[in-house]
């Protein structure tokens, strides 16, 4: 046997008697061998060596010969040092973990010689790049109790957008198999990289499993959160609150005190857009259905229903909601315990006055006329169906419920019982005659939006306890013509704010209503106050109101004469008040004059302001251009020519300013056109309407007519026919209006 370095010997060169040839492939067979270290010294006796250190057993290659795998076999197997450091060389660059020192498991090596796992590291980098080995698959219960890094479920982590996205996580320490032999693991060609380091695929994610350590993306901004959490908090309170209000335990004050909460929610626009959106305004009206029994309760349930509609995208009204607004609609009184009625409505009050306070603060500035001494669940309804009756205009099911509930008739009851305070009431006590007015107007606009096309509810309004409402509306015109002439500017105002919300009663009632016209004119003088309405009242004392009342107001009477003439002759032969143009003469004359000479003063204001927008609007031609560049053309300071025509080139020298006010002078025009358009229609309608079956008045008109003749009433009343076919279209409503109109036409050509 050749000599042996001993441990503790000078390094010497010696010959590797045990080595074995190293069988390479051809494209291993250029590389440049390592250098190759001695082995360590073995004693003969072959006793173990405290220092002697092994290497987890090596795996050969399939690839080598058959020779070789049985010399290995009868004989301890030789390989050199190199080949060893090579294959541990690739389990580093695999990163799979290997079993630390002090933990591995010793065990006897049937060779005579065992090799540390730490040397020979250079070797493996030239292995690694080279070609890989193939191997067997193996089946997948032994590859997978190969693996030293077990596979586990990934846990779901919930990570905040803001940490970073780059913070390591903590990996748990691979367990120890169970095994008391360590299988060698499954080389595979490219190096493995530790689970936090690898990028997620947007291709092929994986679906997320139960217990997956994944990190979850998308995370809501802050914002986002907080608004959750308010929604959160929202419905934590009304489950709370409608938790009171549905138990039948709960004391009537508990629930007071438990809708008072609810109003002070209400305030908040987030808190109603919550309502709204998540549906549960429903569930609240429901639970108000013991409201009724207690005029605080009501009180309060109404506060939080007028809340709720008062904004313009409101919540939807079902049949229980009307329900219940119809009971408390009829709670007029607070109760009999002054202090705790008095309490309730310092409560109620303040809530109101936060709401305005916080809608004004929004930019959104609202007009609440109620006052303290007023505020009941009565009052408080009949502010919030006016909000609901005018978003469900064309709603025709809320509207036959309102004559199934009773609401009408309550209207009606309301109105009379108005018209009477205020005909007791001296008209120089301002201040007694306000609640009234206001009750009026907000009763008129639910009757009006409940009677507008709606043929059922206008025949019970006309029937209705032997025609109450008719009756009533001709009572309440005879004390505004009473009135208005006697009290304030201020006063006035809300006396033609109401008359100009009763007119349009008035016309819904009497559309094509032979009974209401008939019932309307055997009220004594009621027809007489309603033209004096036109010719007197709206030019002297409707500031604001006068174009409203004085349309309204002649259509009313168109309704009236056109389809009973008995009417028709008591308003042709009645003396009527009427006003001059500068409101200075006021005088008696013949009503079918007096409607002439308004049909010719606004028929020839029309025409006038029609030929000033004509030469505003026309620019200059071609040859007025040509003119001007000779020098022949003159044009003044304010950017005209002689004729009255915009000059072009003084538009352009204009400032924003100076253009501004030439296009409102303009829009201004245009809107005096119009006012004076339509009024001159609406008198030839009433005047073509007074001659049908009176032919003997045509000259009375005729003598009034600048030309002696009827042609420029009907080319205005065309251009009107046109006018509503081109803006209504073909709805149903206006057709009738447009025939109405041609059968108009049709006589006074045929009188002409």
């Amino acid at each position: 046997m050749s000599s042996f370095k001993s441990f503790g010997g000078a390094k010497t060169e010696t010959i590797d008697a045990f080595s074995k040839p190293i069988v390479r492939r051809r494209f291993q067979a250029t590389q440049s061998q390592q250098p190759v270290d001695d082995l360590p010294n073995v004693s003969d006796d072959g006793t173990k060596s405290p220092e002697q250190v092994f290497s987890p057993p090596v795996s050969i290659p399939s690839n080598v010969s058959s020779s070789d795998s049985s010399d290995n076999e009868s004989s301890p197997t030789n390989l050199s040092q190199g080949s060893t450091a090579s294959l541990n060389k690739k389990m580093e660059a695999s990163k799979i973990a290997t079993p630390p020192k002090h933990l591995a498991p010793k065990k006897r090596s049937n060779s005579a010689y065992d090799f540390d796992e730490d040397e020979g590291e250079e070797t493996l980098k030239n292995e690694v790049n080279s070609e890989p080995i193939q191997k067997k698959m193996k089946p997948q219960d032994e590859t997978e109790g190969a693996k030293f890094i077990p596979k586990k479920e990934k846990k779901l982590v919930y990570q905040h957008k803001w940490t970073n996205d780059f913070e390591d996580e903590e990996e748990e320490e691979p367990e120890q198999p169970s095994s008391s032999r360590i299988r060698q693991p499954i080389l595979s060609a490219q190096p493995r990289k530790p689970i936090y380091s690898r990028q997620p695929s947007t291709s092929s994610n994986p679906p997320l499993q139960r217990g997956s350590s994944a990190r979850v993306r998308n995370v809501k901004d802050s914002n986002e959160i907080l608004e959750s959490g308010e929604y959160d908090d929202f419905k934590q309170d009304v489950i709370y609150i409608l938790s009171t209000l549905n138990n039948k335990n709960s004391s009537i004050n508990v629930k007071t005190l438990s809708t008072i909460s609810l109003a002070k929610k209400c305030i908040l626009p987030d808190f109603r857009q919550f309502l709204n959106t998540e549906q549960m305004a429903p569930m609240l009206f429901k639970s108000f259905a013991e409201a009724p029994q207690n005029p605080l309760f009501a009180l309060t349930a109404s506060s939080v229903i007028y809340l709720l509609y008062r904004d313009f995208n409101s919540i939807k009204l079902d049949f229980s909601t009307l329900k219940v607004i119809a009971q408390l609609l009829r709670i007029e009184t607070l109760g009999e315990n002054e202090e705790e009625s008095k309490k309730t409505v310092n409560q109620v009050w303040e809530i109101f006055q936060n709401y305005a306070e916080r809608q004004e603060y929004r930019g959104k500035k609202i007009t609440f006329d109620m006052k303290k001494e007023y505020l009941t669940a009565s009052n408080l309804i009949l502010e919030g169906l006016v909000f609901i009756t005018a978003r469900c205009a064309n709603d025709e099911k809320l509207k036959t419920e309102l004559v199934n509930l009773s609401i009408l008739q309550y209207c009606v009851a309301k109105v009379e019982k108005m018209v009477e305070q205020i005909r007791q009431t001296p008209f120089e006590n301002e201040d007694a005659q306000r609640f009234p007015l206001h009750t009026l107007d907000r009763c008129f606009r639910i009757l009006d939006t409940a009677s507008s096309f709606h043929k059922k509810n206008q025949a019970f309004l006309v029937s209705h306890r032997s025609s109450t409402l008719i009756n009533v509306l001709a009572e309440f015109l005879s004390l505004i013509h009473e009135f208005v002439p006697k009290v304030s500017k201020e006063m006035c105002e809300k006396y033609m704010n109401c008359l100009s919300v009763m007119a349009n009663i008035m016309i819904n009632l009497s559309h094509e209503n032979e009974l209401c016209s008939s019932k309307f004119g055997q009220i004594p003088g009621f027809i007489v106050k309603s033209l004096a309405s036109i010719t007197h009242l709206a030019p002297l004392y409707a500031q604001d109101k006068r174009y409203d009342i004085s349309v309204l107001m002649t259509s009313f009477v168109v309704n009236l004469v056109e389809r009973c003439n008995t009417n028709r002759k008591k308003l042709i032969t009645t003396p009527i008040l009427v006003c001059s143009p500068d409101k200075k003469i006021v005088e008696e004359q013949n009503a079918l004059e007096a409607i002439a000479k308004l049909f010719v003063h606004h028929e020839s204001n029309a025409r006038t302001t029609d030929e000033d927008l004509d030469n505003d609007l026309a620019f200059e031609e071609k040859d007025l251009d040509d003119e001007d560049e000779n020098g022949d053309g003159d044009s003044d300071d304010e950017g005209t020519t002689k004729d009255g025509r915009l000059n072009r080139k003084k538009m352009e020298n204009m400032d924003q300013a100076d253009v501004f006010n030439v296009l409102s002078n303009v829009m201004t025009k245009a809107s005096v056109h119009m006012e004076d358009s339509i009024l001159a229609s609406h008198y030839g309608l009433l005047i073509g309407c007074l001659l049908n079956q009176n032919e003997e008045f045509v000259d009375v008109v005729k003598e009034v007519m600048p030309d002696k003749s009827l042609s420029s009433m009907a080319a205005q009343l065309q251009r009107f026919h046109d006018f509503l076919k081109v803006t209504t279209g073909s709805k149903p409503e206006s057709e009738a209006t447009t025939r109405s109109i041609e059968k108009i036409i049709d006589v006074i050509e045929r009188l002409d």
